[in-house]
């Protein structure tokens, strides 16, 4: 008879837990996403990290994906570069100047133009005496294709894709990252070279600047 009373009083208990368990797994697996901050790539809602300012989709097509972001990271990839002689401390210093001219022009006053060359590495850049407040990059043009060059978030030749978006992303879906092997950064900002990361095999063999 004791044995029955037992069981009787400990059903209910049991289901009691069983609920607060339920429960607190229902509110760790079903977070609200916030809408103001994602957008829809296909048919998943991906999360922008919000130490890039702002990143939309510009579009999708094929395995390429274009967005438009506003970060300084677009502006100085490398870090903060004022002048050539900032160059050899700075983490473009395993690069050597082949070439470098003087030019003037309104817009920009005198400006520093200089080609850079790493074994298959290319980068052309420009430092002006420009002063207006918005922001500009001294990146012209260019192309990252080794791994001793190391940009200013980490990033670098042979680093894998979902290393990649956890950079840039706070979420964004497996199958979304397997599906695109091109990734374009279109700044927010005019004058801005545009980024476009390259990937094969699920690690990235290239980076490009340009217009």
């Amino acid at each position: 008879m004791k044995k029955i009373i037992y069981f009787l009083i400990l059903i209910p208990v049991l289901h009691l837990n069983a609920c607060n368990i339920t429960t607190k797994e229902n509110k760790e697996t079903n977070q609200p996403i916030d809408t103001t901050k994602s957008f829809k790539v296909d048919k998943y809602l991906v999360s922008p990290d919000p130490a890039f300012e702002y990143i939309a989709l510009v579009k999708s097509s094929g395995d390429t994906l274009e967005f438009k972001a506003c970060s300084e990271f677009l502006c100085s990839p490398f870090g903060t570069i004022k002048n050539q002689s900032e160059l050899k401390t700075s983490l473009l210093k395993i690069f050597n100047v082949i070439r470098g001219e003087t030019d003037s022009t309104i817009v920009l006053g005198e400006s520093n133009k200089l080609e850079l060359k790493y074994k298959s590495n290319k980068l052309n850049l420009v430092f002006s005496q420009y002063t207006d407040s918005s922001r500009y990059s001294y990146i012209d043009n260019g192309e990252i294709n080794y791994k001793e060059v190391i940009f200013n978030n980490n990033i670098r030749i042979g680093m894998s894709k979902e290393d990649f978006f956890e950079i840039f992303f706070e979420s964004f879906q497996k199958e979304l990252q397997n599906k695109y092997n091109v990734i374009i950064f279109e700044a927010c900002i005019d004058d801005i070279p545009t980024h476009t990361y390259n990937f094969k095999n699920n690690n990235l063999i290239s980076v490009k600047f340009g217009f």
